[in-house]
């Protein structure tokens, strides 16, 4: 009898173990792990028509799903997986291109937990048709800890356009937005976020909403003119949307008409040219200095701070009424993007907005953003053949390289390759002219590496009956706004022995 009771516990612990197992599963998403995004950028062309048939590249794909089931005309751009709705479970916000449809899709898919599966609650055509400008997040805007869905990116116009959204049920699957803030500007927006107490952070009060600015131009002035109007819009818990709080009118500096016809002349191409070059910013000095290099010739942007730089990859840019939008991508950190709104203020001057993440807005000034004057270095001709020669001279023989503590280092089609024992590391070479003198920059992509920065390179050649015995010696210098100097460190050398 006992034994009979045993077993009988036995077997209602099991099936109880095994309902409580099933129900558990039947509250819990699918691949519940995906909490971030990751940009697929398609390879078809976004402006196909409705019956081509649309593909991303495999290689992309395999890095990124959405749980919301894709129609076959749809593309997945990015996603968000946050929980919209309140219900403690992730929901999915995904963007995607859909053939026939000029704009960036927004789809919102709210998680049934009892059917274990996402499902589309909301759609908005974003009227973004440059996919590449186009980013959306989920933040608290207004103060009162709530979802709020904003997106910012251009059309075709090159007009900028900021929309923000809040959620306004949550029952079940009955699911709406509300739009709070529909800006559009042949400008810039910017979301000005500031510091919030530690009592909201423990949701003991709410917090002061973000205003938003927005600049737009001035055309009483006539068409010709820089001058623009900065509005601010703010959260009005009356009217519940962003309205307008004050305006002011910011003086443009004029620049010719001709030259500010030939530099916007309508095509990427030519903007890109006239920023290509050095810029520092200002007001600065000393080692408060900030550099961005634009070399738009090999789609790099380089952001230059102290000792430290930031090499971007230039992946596209579109043009805005008095500037361009630049988007690109870091090198050495994988999908962090960095997209640029540059203003033309006159023939050497700049003004630049820095968002330093696709998911994040940046308040209204940081670091990198401000005012920019180009440096102009006077080069002549034969100085940059010179250049070119000495780096060919570098890379005319298959010879490898040696330093003195047995490095070995190849140099070829301007770029380096650094191995001993330990490590291995590389990276490239570019060449310029400042002052009429020919310096070379060694960048590096991978490991750590003797060779950082700008040099001033010599080269020295010793003959003997049987070889020719090269040694090559890199001159560390800073870069200024008035050209270059050396910094007084050993010179980095080289050796190699070439049989005759």
């Amino acid at each position: 009898m006992r034994k009979f009771v045993v077993v009988a516990v036995f077997a209602a612990v099991i099936v109880f173990l095994i309902v409580f197992a099933s129900i558990t599963r039947t509250r819990q998403p699918v691949q519940k792990e995906i909490v971030k995004s990751v940009t697929v950028k398609p390879v078809t062309n976004i402006e196909q028509e409705e019956e081509e048939t649309v593909s991303v590249s495999e290689k992309n794909a395999d890095i990124t799903t959405t749980l919301i089931k894709l129609q076959p005309n749809e593309i997945l751009l990015n996603i968000i997986a946050t929980d919209i709705n309140g219900d403690t479970f992730d929901d999915q916000i995904i963007s995607i291109k859909r053939a026939g449809v000029a704009s960036v899709i927004l789809i919102t898919g709210i998680y049934n937990s009892d059917k274990a599966e996402y499902q589309r609650v909301s759609e908005i055509e974003t009227g973004v048709t440059q996919a590449n400008t186009f980013s959306f997040s989920i933040t608290d805007l207004i103060g009162d800890h709530s979802n709020v869905l904003v997106y910012t990116g251009l059309n075709n116009s090159g007009e900028s356009i900021l929309k923000a959204y809040k959620p306004s049920s949550f029952l079940r699957f009955k699911f709406n937005y509300d739009l709070i803030a529909d800006l559009k500007t042949d400008g810039n927006i910017f979301i000005q976020q500031s510091d919030r107490s530690d009592a909201y952070s423990m949701f003991k009060t709410q917090g002061e909403s973000f205003p938003i600015w927005v600049y737009s131009s001035d055309t009483s002035r006539g068409l010709e003119s820089l001058d623009q109007i900065q509005t601010m819009w703010d959260w009005s818990f009356s009217e519940k949307k962003y309205v307008i709080v004050s305006q002011t009118r910011v003086n443009g500096k004029k620049i010719a008409a001709n030259e500010l016809n030939r530099i916007l002349d309508g095509t990427p191409e030519t903007f890109e040219n006239f920023l290509s070059g050095l810029w520092y910013k200002t007001p600065s000095s000393g080692n408060n200095l900030r550099y961005i290099f634009f070399n738009a010739d090999d789609k790099e942007i380089i952001l230059s701070f102290d000792k430290t730089q930031e090499l971007y990859g230039w992946t596209a840019s579109s043009l805005t009424k008095n500037g361009i939008h630049i988007t690109s991508m870091s090198k050495s950190i994988n999908n962090l993007i960095r997209q640029f709104n540059i203003t033309l203020n006159g023939l050497d001057e700049i003004k630049l907005r820095v968002n330093d993440d696709v998911k994040m807005y940046i308040k209204e000034e940081t670091l990198w953003d401000g005012t920019y004057k180009k440096i102009s270095l006077k080069a002549n001709s034969y100085k940059e053949q010179t250049a070119s020669q000495l780096l060919k001279q570098i890379e005319s023989n298959s010879q490898i390289w040696t330093t003195s503590d047995n490095m070995s280092v190849t140099i070829k089609k301007s770029q380096f390759f650094i191995t001993n024992d330990e490590k291995n590391s590389s990276g490239i070479i570019t060449e310029t002219v400042i002052n009429n003198e020919p310096l070379l920059e060694f960048r590096t992509l991978q490991g750590e590496t003797l060779l950082k920065g700008h040099y001033k390179a010599e080269l020295e050649t010793t003959d003997t009956e049987n070889s020719t015995t090269e040694t090559l010696l890199l001159y560390p210098v800073n870069i200024s706004i008035k050209g270059f100097s050396l910094t007084g460190e050993a010179p980095v050398r080289f050796e190699r022995s070439i049989e005759k």
